[in-house]
């Protein structure tokens, strides 16, 4: 996890990326975005999480290998539940809690044995899907696709 603090003040906000051990799109444009930020020029502070499921992530599964289940549909979590249960709830705690708005990025389809269409910034952030949600509460409310 990356925070970075703009030199003027404004409202926290987070990106995801890696919720789903298969989507390397998001988690390359989360780095990217890291490597590109200039906390100069930013309003308010970002924090950047390009791998949320750091297990699956490594198995290169979209479950959780530890307990098969989808850290998506895991939210809010449980901090005494199952590994993916208690993985949830640290990240809502620790990220959810803390932003108004979360950018959260998936891949549509991922295919391991293909090569990432381009290698640039910003064809790998088009290869992501952004998803807002606000966290107003323990039930994210979509805000679109």
């Amino acid at each position: 996890m990356f925070v970075v603090r703009g030199r003027a003040s404004g409202p926290p906000a987070a990106v995801t990326a890696g919720v789903h051990g298969d989507e390397y799109e998001g988690v390359a444009a989360v780095g990217d975005l890291t490597n590109a930020l200039d906390p100069v020029t930013l309003r308010g502070t970002l924090i950047l999480v390009p791998v949320a499921n750091p297990t699956a992530f490594a198995a290169g599964t979209r479950t959780n290998p530890e307990d098969g289940a989808n850290l998506a549909r895991s939210f809010p979590g449980d901090p005494d539940g199952t590994p993916t249960e208690r993985l949830a709830a640290k990240l809502f705690t620790a990220v959810g809690g803390n932003v108004a708005t979360t950018a959260y990025l998936h891949c549509d389809a991922c295919d391991t044995s293909q090569p990432l269409a381009a290698d640039t910034a910003a064809a790998r952030s088009a290869a992501a899907t952004v998803t807002e949600y606000r966290w107003k509460s323990a039930t994210a409310t979509h805000r679109g696709r």
